[in-house]
């Protein structure tokens, strides 16, 4: 997937892999923390591609 960095809310600033959509208005995204790979949703509007 594409490289996206967070905007807003709880991982504001971090990096992630967008991985697919998650409805109309969310997505799925892969996220690295603390060495471990984790799955989250996070709104469209808080993320933007890198």
């Amino acid at each position: 997937g594409d490289s996206v960095l967070i905007t807003d809310g709880a991982f504001e600033g971090l990096q992630a892999i967008f991985t697919e959509p998650d409805g109309e208005a969310r997505s799925m995204l892969l996220l690295n923390l603390l060495n471990k790979q984790v799955l989250q949703s996070v709104k469209n509007t808080d993320f933007y591609k890198i």
